[in-house]
């Protein structure tokens, strides 16, 4: 079909195919052949100054370009995307899919400043279509800033939206899975996460199927079930890479490293370290993706006793989660820290340790997150304090 249009003049048509072939090819993470596509309706678009459809492709552009990890170009795009269209759809879509379709970026400005973009067009459009998605994210955001109030009402919203629109992304569900998580409501938290893996794997969706388990991952390992996170965990890594979704790697590897780190495996853990370190070394807009790999730095040097390493690296996690990141993350950071302390037993450890933990404490009672309060007490708890 497409060589069929190679020959055919431009016309909005041409260009409105080769975007609808772009878009699909993404969601398959064919991500050479979404920019080869892509560019090919973008330059119809622009020839023909066809301000919606450059829109709409420079949106679709971006999410191809954001998951190579060519950051700073998929920045461009998208905001040239919000800037040129005007029609509500084309807009709705600029403003939605950098957080709705882009893999995670733990990136606290660029969600707030996406979502207050969704929402106010969503208050002058009237356009219901992203509303399950938008209040899923405003509850995620709540969730890690520590509103849990606000937290909750958005869920409450996003499933009252759901229940007359079942069918709409149920592969986008992770969102809401993930607030959940952070809310301590595990089991809400796994019906969201593991539903939204079932229906990006039945419905082929690869892209979607790596974010699912990065966030179904996450939890595993969270609750304990290392078993079934190096699954899950595993299984996203390896499309990801087949794929070379730089983004979702970049995602991945840290979780990977404090897997095996858990269980044992250090030189994976090395392994997995090194591909995430490698990655963030180009020169890329990471910001809050950096923290992560951090932490992983501080966990897997904390297993080999290497203090000085760890301290560093602890340290530049939580500069990062604080300049960029999210609060409750801080606090997870908090909390290696202070397990860090009170493996080494040094002079002064015991003391810094159980600060850190009371400090992670505060955070995780501010956000409601009662799991992790419970864990945390349970340390405090097991060291007599």
């Amino acid at each position: 079909g497409v060589k069929l249009l190679e020959a055919e003049p431009d016309s909005a048509e041409k260009a409105f195919c080769y975007g609808g072939l772009a878009h699909g090819l993404f969601r398959v993470l064919d991500l050479e052949g979404a920019l080869r596509h892509g560019k090919q309706a973008l330059q119809i678009a622009e020839r023909l100054n066809n301000l919606n459809q450059v829109g709409q492709t420079c949106t679709d552009f971006a999410c191809a370009l954001a998951s190579r990890g060519e950051l700073a170009q998929a920045e461009e795009y998208a905001e040239r995307s919000w800037q040129v269209a005007h029609r509500p759809w084309f807009k709705a879509r600029a403003n939605i899919y950098p957080i709705m379709i882009w893999p995670w970026r733990n990136d606290r400005a660029w969600l707030e400043q996406c979502l207050e973009r969704c929402l106010e067009h969503r208050r002058r459009s009237y356009m219901e279509r992203y509303d399950v998605i938008m209040h899923r994210l405003v509850g995620l955001l709540s969730a890690l800033t520590g509103s849990p109030q606000k937290a909750a009402e958005a869920l409450r919203r996003a499933e009252e939206a759901a229940s007359g629109h079942p069918y709409l992304d149920p592969g986008l569900a992770f969102s809401a899975g993930a607030a959940y998580a952070v809310l301590g409501e595990w089991e809400q938290a796994k019906r969201f996460l593991v539903g939204a893996l079932e229906a990006a794997e039945s419905g082929h969706e690869p892209h979607y199927s790596v974010e699912a388990c990065m966030y179904y991952g996450r939890f595993l390992l969270g609750s304990g079930d290392t078993a079934k996170a190096e699954e899950v965990l595993t299984k996203g890594y390896a499309l990801a890479h087949d794929k070379g979704s730089v983004l979702q790697e970049l995602n991945l590897l840290p979780l990977l490293c404090e897997l095996h780190v858990k269980t044992g495996s250090l030189e994976q853990a090395e392994q997995d370290l090194r591909h995430a370190q490698e990655l963030l070394a180009r020169p890329q807009p990471w910001r809050g993706l950096a923290a992560p790999v951090h932490l992983a730095e501080g966990i897997l040097a904390t297993a080999r006793g290497n203090w000085p390493e760890a301290e560093r690296a602890f340290r530049e996690a939580l500069e990062v989660e604080r300049t960029h990141g999210f609060l409750y993350h801080e606090a997870r950071v908090m909390v290696a820290w202070g397990e860090m302390h009170l493996k080494r037993k040094g002079p002064g450890d015991r003391e810094r340790g159980m600060e850190l933990l009371d400090q992670a404490l505060a955070i995780f009672q501010r956000c409601a997150a009662t799991k992790d309060v419970e864990k945390v007490l349970g340390k405090k708890g097991l060291l007599g304090a």
